[in-house]
């Protein structure tokens, strides 16, 4: 009888214990914190800034950037990317077919780098406005000039943008035709480089792009942050020209935008142990 009582009252702290210790475990709760928020804008600067028209010339320039790229829905799309389900001890788990279990998933991907410079360009003159020996460049408040990239750039500089997209690419592969697509959208972009005519008394549309070396969305806001100004320049535009076509004079156009940030705290929700 006593070794009953002693079991049954063993029993029963055990299971006191296990109540106990059960009733301390952390649980996971919703805490609200708080974070500062930058939003860019880029605004013209016309005292430093040429006038919109010369020789018969009309240019206009908007600024693009990630705080405005939602209005230039062309510059970027989706892309879609896969990598092996792994578990723990990083081992891949197979399917039921006997192929590895993979995972797909898409993300933001940018075809051109910001700040680019949506370009508007009225041909005023009397002859076909050619831009094959003009200079497009952008300089910031640094000293830093960068050359605007021609449609033989864009290559190499997708295959840089994906590597920095995908991080890790023996990790992360980008599906099949991926690839293709972003070349595809890419030669339906009109840009502004040594390659583009404007015909007399029409208006083209084109972007001045560069390659700043920042792919991501995080990485060109943060150098857009650390600027407070670009200048667009775009120079040796032929006003006129002889009969055999050759310029008898140029004319240059600067564009500068100051860089506004305007700062807000935004409330946001996360999940601690508590």
């Amino acid at each position: 009888m006593k070794k009953i009582s002693k079991l049954l009252l063993l029993t029963l702290s055990l299971g006191l214990v296990s109540f106990t210790t059960t009733g301390c475990l952390p649980k996971k709760v919703p805490v609200e914190k708080t974070r500062t928020v930058s939003k860019i804008s880029m605004v013209l600067n016309t005292k430093e800034s040429s006038k919109t028209t010369q020789d018969g010339i009309t240019i206009k320039v908007n600024a693009i950037h990630p705080d405005n790229r939602n209005k230039f829905a062309g510059l970027y799309t989706k892309v879609s990317y896969w990598y092996y389900r792994t578990y723990r001890g990083r081992r891949v788990d197979y399917n039921r077919d006997g192929y590895y279990d993979t995972v797909t998933r898409q993300f933001d991907f940018n075809l051109v780098d910001y700040p680019a410079f949506e370009v508007k360009i009225t041909n005023g003159t009397k002859h076909v406005l050619k831009f094959s020996n003009a200079v497009i460049s952008v300089e910031d408040d640094n000293g830093n000039v960068y050359d605007a990239l021609s449609k033989s750039d864009m290559p190499d500089y997708l295959s840089e943008s994906i590597n920095a997209h995908l991080g890790d690419t023996r990790k992360f592969h980008l599906k099949s035709g991926e690839t293709k697509k972003l070349k595809a959208k890419t030669r339906k972009l009109r840009l502004l480089d040594n390659n583009l005519k404007v015909l007399p008394g029409k208006t083209v549309k084109a972007y001045a792009v560069f390659n700043y070396g920042h792919y991501t969305l995080k990485e060109s806001k943060e150098f857009i942050l650390d600027t407070t100004k670009f200048s667009l320049g775009l120079y040796e535009i032929p006003s006129k020209v002889n009969k055999a076509g050759i310029a008898t004079k140029t004319t240059n156009f600067n564009f500068v935008f100051d860089v506004k940030v305007k700062d807000s705290i935004q409330k946001y929700t996360t999940y601690e142990y508590k």
